[in-house]
């Protein structure tokens, strides 16, 4: 064999050890999650294992959502799209209840599109359409082909947020949104989730509309107080 033949198959191995060694790295950085979620009703059951042991309103609904009804699916999710979407499952309290809550699973058709859907779901789901009040917090994260929301008062969305992931096992990027004001289109913040326990997460003030008919560029800017956020 002369040396040039055996240059180019030495480079060629080499090649092929370096793309082995990315693939490894890649798959051990992948979210391993704990959930396997193939139909709706999977994902009410995963619900009923969120719920358990917490303190729920007999008065929150939880539905399969009709994803070809536009109307439904947006109130519901925020998003316009269902290119990647294939299936949503909502477990609410009315739009004409006394208290915001709404847990929101989306089941996502490739596990890539997950974080994306996430945050955009953040962005801009309608924290305020219950008539008579706010989701003072917005939570949302992912775990494998699962996106999960939570939103309602501090107090009743964390316990069910963390509940989540902790039945997901692994998730990906967390994303969260204070409304002080209550409107859709908020902004979001990322969550590290590789910030330790005892470290405080800094949240970006946050511009809100006024409610009410507010006048072309008036904001009220609000600082939201540094939240400490338990990792798992």
């Amino acid at each position: 064999m002369s040396k040039k033949k055996r240059n180019i198959i030495l480079i060629a191995i080499l090649i092929a050890a370096i793309v082995i060694i990315a693939v490894i790295i890649g798959n051990s950085k992948k979210v391993k999650s704990n959930l396997s979620i193939e139909t709706t009703d999977d994902m009410e059951i995963l619900i009923n294992q969120i719920y358990e042991g917490l303190s729920i309103s007999p008065t929150v609904m939880t539905t399969v959502i009709n994803i070809n009804d536009g109307s439904a699916f947006s109130n519901a999710t925020g998003l316009t799209s269902t290119d990647k979407i294939d299936s949503v499952v909502v477990s609410e309290e009315p739009i004409t209840s006394s208290e915001a809550y709404s847990l929101v699973l989306v089941k996502v058709k490739k596990d890539k599109y997950a974080d994306d859907i996430a945050k955009e779901m953040n962005e801009k789901v309608d924290s305020s359409k219950w008539l008579d009040d706010i989701a003072e917090r917005v939570y949302t994260t992912s775990s494998g082909n699962i996106v999960c929301l939570v939103m309602s008062s501090e107090g009743k969305a964390k316990p069910v947020y963390e509940k989540f992931k902790q039945l997901a096992g692994g998730i990906g990027k967390e994303y969260g949104r204070t409304n002080n004001e209550g409107m859709a289109g908020g902004d979001s913040v990322d969550v590290i989730p590789a910030v330790p326990d005892n470290e405080a997460i800094e949240e970006s003030p946050v511009t809100v509309p006024e409610r009410g008919e507010p006048n072309s560029g008036d904001v009220v800017e609000e600082n939201i107080q540094d939240e400490e956020v338990p990792m798992t």
